[in-house]
């Protein structure tokens, strides 16, 4: 297999090297780093598996030549945004499985000249990363491609695209990041949401306080990010649909960690009156608490209804008596933040 792929470095603003290796990409990009004289590292911002990447590359290389782009015949290296370059290796690699590539190498493709590309950014790159991703019942889905495109608008410095590579490397980490691989994934996830809230993206810092709950002793974080949470999604922030969707995905997070791990002290760390009061957030997060309830409640219910139930039997790590604190303590903690009568 062949890999069609862009780099960016640093030392090199506003250029990008189109290439083809049958390595992987990275392994390739440390290669280049090595052998040349620049004084930072390449980064694969994107790649695409091949079949010929000779001639796939010189597909690409020859559709953004025709645009003006290429600065030295004899070099690989394009003045561009790298969404550009993006934008025409999935354009060039989609059509070379189709048997295209070989006339789009002679120049041959209609409308491929001028700025085709200049709407392909990254926010189009996450929008048809999430789309390749999210539908999974699609028989035209590909996650694995969907991920790169997320992953290509986070490394262009997108903040919702750092965001959401942030929650594809936590979801697939799951409850145990015990394994080294597992615990660098989720230190590069923090790494991600911090930018992205640098970005002005504030759902990151919802997703930021999940973390510090759940991981914060496996991953020594001291901040306790929940208390800024109002600071930076603020009654004069203007809430996009997918901000939204993502404060809504964080504070699912962040309840999830009280229902599998219940106490009244974190209880409290969640439910801040600040947050309550924000009228962004506090809407959701009593939503979010009705739900927890409820769910505790008809746990209960079912095991008292048992007929083996005991009151020395565990429920969810305890005791059917603690248990029933639990329950009394979430009412007269709702009754004392005057949203449940």
């Amino acid at each position: 297999m062949d890999y069609v792929y862009a780099l960016i470095n640093p030392a090199m603003p506003g250029l990008v090297k189109v290439g083809w290796t049958a390595r992987d990409p990275h392994e390739r990009a440390d290669a280049l780093t090595a052998s040349t004289a620049s004084p930072l590292p390449f980064v694969v911002i994107y790649y695409e598996p091949v079949s010929d990447g000779r001639a796939a590359e010189a597909a690409v290389h020859r559709l953004l030549e025709i645009s003006g782009l290429r600065i030295n015949k004899s070099r690989e290296f394009f003045s561009c945004d790298a969404h550009v370059v993006v934008r025409a290796i999935v354009k060039v690699c989609g059509s070379f499985k189709n048997k295209i590539a070989e006339h789009v190498s002679h120049g041959e493709v209609e409308g491929c000249r001028g700025n085709e590309f200049s709407d392909f950014k990254p926010k189009n790159l996450l929008r048809e990363g999430l789309k390749l991703i999210s539908s999974a019942d699609d028989p035209l889905s590909d996650p694995e491609k969907g991920r790169k495109l997320v992953e290509a608008s986070a490394i262009l410095g997108y903040a919702p695209g750092q965001f959401h590579l942030a929650k594809i490397k936590i979801d697939c980490i799951g409850r145990d990041p015990s394994t080294e691989k597992s615990r660098n994934e989720m230190i590069s996830s923090v790494s991600l949401l911090r930018s992205s809230l640098s970005g002005g993206y504030g759902p990151a810092i919802i997703l930021l306080s999940f973390v510090a709950l759940e991981y914060g002793r496996t991953l020594e974080l001291e901040s306790d990010y929940i208390k800024d949470i109002p600071r930076f999604i603020g009654p004069g922030s203007k809430i996009s649909e997918m901000e939204l969707a993502d404060i809504k995905y964080g504070s699912d997070k962040i309840f999830y960690c009280l229902r599998s791990s219940f106490s009244l002290d974190k209880l409290e760390r969640i439910m801040t009156p600040e947050i309550l009061l924000n009228p962004v957030c506090g809407p959701i997060w009593r939503n979010n608490f009705f739900r927890f309830y409820a769910t505790l409640r008809d746990q209960y219910i079912k095991f008292i209804e048992d007929s083996r139930a005991d009151p020395m039997i565990d429920i969810m790590g305890t005791t059917r008596s603690t248990y029933e604190r639990y329950i009394t303590s979430v009412l007269d903690f709702a009754r004392s933040r005057n949203f449940m009568g």
